[in-house]
């Protein structure tokens, strides 16, 4: 079987933003293999950002789960649009219920997931889902099935950035003369795994007094949090953007970074895709989930000596043993010699 039979290809990826960045290799080597394919790229209203950044995506196409495509009328719509694509092939590395449905509904001539997928009967192939892999070697073996198939990860050589994300990104460095910057991401949908707020800026301080200028990404939900982290550092060094750069944004900025420091969320994922040195704090959850950054100058920070991490795959809103040790016992002191810097 050939992936170079297959003319026009959907990629169902609906899960959270860091999980449609981990997909990106997968459409890049897809295109790698052929050439001239068409690439349709099914994803949420708030990813779509990240799939219009690829050249090697034809189209993306929004699945507004809270807002048009809500409810079994928009669900229909939509499936009714995608059936008139007349897709040959559907690779779906989401593996929900609501996903397997749709992607059978469609009635592609071929359909690939994952075994552990819901409902994974319903398509015609399956790939077994390695838990010891990296999410994108993970992602990239969908395509085992394939004569083609190697598991060498692709490069994604450039971004297709518009000239206002760019000219956005350019401004903002001139007016705040930021010849070397780090970034900070403070913020996750997780609380349990987040670095504390007063860590984060004593942090900050020490940067800043090795002559960098540090700044502060993430949505408007991280305000509160860099609020804290503003107000603890009181440094007019550190600028505090969270909520003022849209993802494509942000992306840019952290691709002229020196490093960026993060919580295990998805500018992670971001770093990656521009080749940013990446310092990624676990805490509740492990590097070996596969969503760890990977890149040969990127570092890894945890506390390996704790019997109780990881306490759950995606973290939670409370630690279950009241004591968020995982996060509380890694120093700001301890993390600033790891920078390198």
């Amino acid at each position: 079987m050939k992936i170079k039979d297959y003319t026009k290809i959907l990629i169902n990826q609906t899960a959270f933003i860091g999980d449609v960045v981990l997909t990106l290799p997968l459409v890049a080597k897809i295109k790698q293999i052929n050439p001239n394919c068409q690439i349709h790229f099914l994803t949420t209203k708030i990813s779509s950002q990240i799939p219009k950044l690829m050249y090697e995506i034809d189209k993306v196409i929004i699945f507004d789960k809270r807002g048009e495509d809500k409810g079994l009328k928009g669900l229909f719509n939509l499936l009714k649009f995608l059936k008139k694509e007349n897709y040959d092939l559907i690779i779906s590395p989401h593996r929900s219920f609501r996903t397997s449905i749709m992607n059978f509904l469609i009635s592609p001539k071929l359909s690939v997931t994952f075994n552990t997928s819901s409902l994974s009967f319903l398509y015609s192939k399956k790939v077994k889902y390695n838990f010891k892999n990296h999410d994108i070697y993970r992602n990239l073996s969908l395509l085992s099935i394939f004569d083609e198939y190697d598991n060498e990860r692709p490069k994604i050589e450039n971004l297709n950035y518009e000239s206002n994300v760019i000219s956005k990104v350019d401004n903002f460095i001139e007016s705040n003369e930021l010849e070397q910057f780090i970034i900070i991401a403070p913020g996750s949908v997780w609380a349990t795994k987040r670095w504390l707020p007063k860590y984060f800026a004593e942090l900050s301080k020490m940067i800043i007094n090795k002559n960098y200028k540090v700044v502060i990404i993430g949505s408007k939900d991280d305000k509160t949090i860099s609020n804290e982290i503003a107000d603890k550092a009181n440094n007019k060094n550190l600028i505090d953007i969270c909520g003022e750069f849209n993802i494509p944004e942000s992306i840019n900025l952290i691709g002229r970074a020196k490093m960026i420091i993060t919580n295990d969320s998805a500018p992670i994922h971001f770093a990656g895709l521009v080749g940013t040195k990446t310092v990624a704090i676990f805490g509740p959850t492990i590097p070996e989930f596969g969503f760890a950054p990977i890149g040969d100058n990127d570092v890894i920070i945890q506390n390996n000596d704790l019997k109780c991490r990881p306490c759950a795959i995606h973290g939670g809103n409370k630690c279950p043993i009241g004591t968020h040790e995982c996060m509380v016992s890694i120093s700001p002191q301890y993390v600033f010699r790891q920078l390198g810097i």
